[in-house]
């Protein structure tokens, strides 16, 4: 029997590590005689379960009471006797410590190292160990799936076969099994890899089968009858955290801010992205946290979620918003509000704490949830310091504020600059429901025939079509439309907008600089082409005004440059469209003579906007 003193502290802080060595089958031989103080201080443990908690090298979990001798606690000591499953994969302890409970409070010791030596070979009792773990986990897992299937209508033909196909992966499954059991006296490394691909292929097959269930584009009978019936069905969606990228909206369109203040920040206040490691914590509930906090007097450690509801509903489900005609945001947003009112379930798994609010210095465990309205609602609260749920259920509303979103806060008891206000988060995500019947897709019969009788509207069924031209409102046509005469934009007809317009000189800007001419201005499209053919009476560079193009003629470019030439010298003589395209400047000439020129730029404005 093996005896080591391991002296341990409850403040955690960095000291020498220290270490325990075994072998692969050691059974009851090794005891353990542990002190425990904190900050170098005896304490009294009397009262409280003492629990080995630890994660052997084969990422087995390990929580074991039945090995604590008790009999010296009230002065910090106990003896401990490792179980036998402690030291059953070789390898080293990926963290192993104790753990103290009592009336709701918990505290762990700082961690120390497990290092367990592989044995010759694997030994038949070891096997059956490991294939009696493998079993049970098979049964689980055979549950889960039977379970899942049982929600199901037996009766609907397409399950039927989903069925059949399962059964045929679970009879592949059992034959997996077998092999393996036949095999359990080769080495030790060929057994442990065959048990570790066995269970790989095996977990692989279930979670496939469940997958198809889960994943499939299937309704029940009862749902099937009522939808046909005009009877609303429901569908239950989960937004979530997966595979969100920090500074995307490409693969989730989810955001989640930490920040600190000494108040609690309104949702267009938060500003500060948790990284995408940070998305990687929170996505599952797997005990993986990520943990933010702050030390600083009467700061409050808080996380801001923003789940995007309506652009959740346009990915998963986009022919709601069709069939509803739900075309701009702030349709879409009316029409989800309707939709999911009084389904709205964020839930949240979280722990926190912060200072003591009549013992400074002393540590309050307490994290809070709350939803956002026309300010921050409601009082879900953890004050232990386990990841627990936090919900609300049901709300009703405006929760889903004009971005589309549904915000809530998740934050942490105030810092007093000793004690730092922390929020541990695990998972978050928000649940709702949508729920609908074939009157939301088709029209009854009545009222189609009544639509279709209509003689003060003849044309209101087409209107309603796919390719129909709007009567109001903005619209792209395609494709070549024959008008028997020209059609006109705002009174003005296409033919002269795109054909050519004269000008003639204008004593208010024009005649100062010339003296005869005329300018001709042309559209076709988008294309606006100008040509003339004058004399001026500038002789000195400058820059002057000629005249404020039309609407129509304005350009795209803010500032377009060119050159015309004198009729006789060719010399060329440089005018300028500027001031956001709409004025055309000739900026001077060494000789007053006639000057012929054409231009064509792109239009500023499309024919609809005119």
């Amino acid at each position: 029997m093996a005896y080591k003193i391991l002296n341990l502290d409850l403040a955690k802080e960095p000291k020498l590590t220290p270490i325990i060595y075994g072998r692969v089958g050691d059974q009851d031989m090794q005891t353990i005689t542990v002190n425990v103080t904190r900050r170098d201080e005896q304490i009294n443990l009397t009262g409280y379960t003492v629990t080995f908690e630890g994660v052997t090298g084969g990422n087995t979990k390990i929580y074991d009471t039945t090995g604590i001798n008790g009999s010296s606690l009230a002065t910090g000591t106990f003896q401990y006797t490792f179980p036998n499953k402690a030291f059953s994969a070789a390898g080293k302890y990926h963290r192993a410590y104790f753990s103290f409970v009592k009336s709701g409070q918990r505290d762990t010791t700082g961690e120390f190292t497990v290092i367990v030596a592989d044995n010759s070979d694997i030994d038949a009792s070891e096997a059956e160990t490991i294939i009696t773990e493998y079993n049970k986990l098979v049964e689980k897992l055979n549950k889960t799936y039977e379970e899942a299937v049982k929600r199901l209508d037996d009766d609907y033909e397409v399950i039927a076969g989903r069925v059949k196909e399962i059964e045929a992966e679970l009879e592949a499954l059992k034959k997996l099994i077998a092999d393996y059991q036949t095999s359990v006296d080769q080495t030790a490394a060929d057994a442990k890899v065959e048990i570790s691909d066995t269970l790989k292929r095996a977990l692989d097959a279930i979670d496939e089968a469940l997958a198809k269930l889960s994943s499939a584009d299937i309704v029940n009978k009862t749902d099937l009858l009522n939808f046909i019936s005009g009877e609303n069905i429901e569908t239950k969606f989960t937004s979530n955290l997966v595979d969100k990228v920090n500074g995307s909206l490409v693969e989730n369109p989810n955001i989640v801010y930490a920040n600190t203040s000494v108040d609690l920040l309104s949702p267009d206040k938060f500003n500060y992205e948790i990284s995408t490691p940070g998305y990687q914590l929170v996505n599952n509930l797997d005990d993986l946290h990520y943990i933010s906090q702050i030390k600083e007097v009467n700061r409050i450690r808080q996380i801001c979620v923003a789940f995007n509801v309506v652009e959740d509903i346009e990915r998963k489900t986009p022919w709601v918003f069709t069939q509803h005609n739900a075309t701009t945001l702030d349709q879409k947003i009316e029409l989800v509000r309707k939709l999911v009112d009084g389904t709205i379930h964020p839930i949240v798994y979280a722990s926190g704490s912060g200072a003591h609010s009549t013992n400074p210095g002393a540590t309050r465990a307490q994290v809070n949830m709350q939803i956002w309205g026309t300010t921050w609602h409601g009082g879900a609260v953890n004050t232990t310091n386990k990841i627990s749920l936090l919900e609300y259920k049901n709300q009703t509303g405006q929760r889903i504020q004009n971005d589309g979103c549904v915000y809530i806060i998740v934050y942490a008891p105030v810092s007093d600059g000793v004690v730092a206000s922390t929020v541990n988060l695990d998972y978050a995500a928000l649940e709702y429901t949508i729920s609908t019947s074939l009157s939301d897709s088709y029209t009854a019969k009545q009222d189609f025939i009544k639509h279709l009788d209509d003689k003060e509207n003849p044309h209101g069924v087409t209107a309603a079509q796919t390719g129909a031209v709007a009567l109001t409102g903005n619209q792209t046509v395609n494709g070549t439309k024959d008008f028997q005469t020209a059609p006109t934009v705002k009174g003005d007809t296409l033919e002269r907008v795109q054909g050519v317009k004269s000008y003639n000189f204008t004593d208010k800007i024009d005649k100062t600089y010339w003296t005869s001419g005329t300018v001709w201005i042309g559209r076709a499209g988008d294309v606006v082409t100008i040509s003339f053919q004058a004399a001026w009476k500038v002789k000195s560079w400058g820059a002057a005004l000629l005249w404020e193009l039309p609407k129509e003629f304005q350009s795209d470019m803010a500032t377009l440059s060119f050159t015309g030439s004198h009729q006789s010298t060719g010399k060329g003589v440089v005018f300028r469209i500027t001031d956001s395209g709409t004025n055309l400047y000739i900026m001077g000439s060494d000789i007053a003579e006639g000057v012929f020129l054409t231009v064509s730029y792109p239009a500023k404005y499309k024919l609809y906007e005119i």
